[in-house]
Formats: C-alpha cells, structure tokens, sequence
C-alpha cells in the first residue's frame, strides 16, 4: 500500500460563486492536495472554525463522505437521510452538499485507482482504525 501525502492551506476566499452550504459559509475553509503515488487530487476542505485539521480528520472525512454517497441510493435519499428536509434553503444545501461530494467521490477515485475497491471495503470492515493506520503513515504538511 502507498503512502498518503497531504498538504493544507488556509483558503478564506473560496470562489464566489461556489455553492457553498449554510454550515460551509460559516466553517474554517482549507485547500486540500492529496498525493497518492503519483497521483494527486486537490480538494476543498472545511472544519468548525476552531478545528484544526490533521491527516487523521481529512481521510476520515473523505472516506465517511464517501461512504454515505455510494450508500444512498439517490439524491432525495440522501436529502432526507441527511435531515436537509425543514426548509427550501435546506434542501438547497443538501443539493449543494451532494454535488460538492459527487466530485470529490470521482476525484477520490481517479486517485486510488485499482486500490479504491479494497480500501471502501476496508473503511466498512474496520472504519476509523483503518484510517487511523493511514493517517499513522501519512505525510502531513500545514502551511495555515
């Protein structure tokens, strides 16, 4: 198995017209780049504005958000298992939420390649411990 190398940045001016949610708007934003092998993907990333992320939190992130995607069946299931159901502005951000992890699903994909299949199988069979071991070997780098 590779080793994962992530980098962070502070990234206050996400773009404009990016579809944020209500929860993004107010998050602490950073830009992701994860290489694995020699392959990279480059991710938007938000925590609660007092959080700082680590390489643990990003992947457990990211393979939960992917996780629940492939585990819903559709969009209206997601919304409604995801409780984005009170309001228009809800249902708004649970539309926004599912677009922004369709894209970071393909990305994490593209990333991983053959590996992708045995790693969400791992996630589901040992979940945070298996993140846990990728986190203990990946190289992390901050520049906040």
């Amino acid at each position: 198995m590779e080793k994962f190398r992530i980098e962070i940045r502070k990234n206050d001016n996400m773009y404009p017209d990016y579809p944020l949610t209500t929860w993004q708007k107010k998050a602490a934003k950073y830009w992701v780049t994860i290489y694995y092998g020699k392959s990279k993907i480059e991710l938007d990333y938000f925590t609660a504005p007092n959080d700082q992320p680590t390489a643990f939190s990003i992947l457990y992130n990211i393979f939960s958000d992917i996780y629940l995607f492939n585990n819903c069946t559709d969009v209206a299931t997601f919304i409604y298992d995801l409780g984005y159901t009170s309001s228009i502005q809800f249902i708004r951000d649970g539309l926004n939420y599912y677009e922004f992890l369709k894209k970071e699903v393909t990305k994490f994909k593209l990333l991983l390649g053959n590996y992708y299949k045995e790693a969400m199988k791992q996630f589901d069979e040992c979940g945070e411990s298996f993140v846990r071991a990728l986190a203990n070997e990946a190289e992390f780098v901050c520049s906040t």
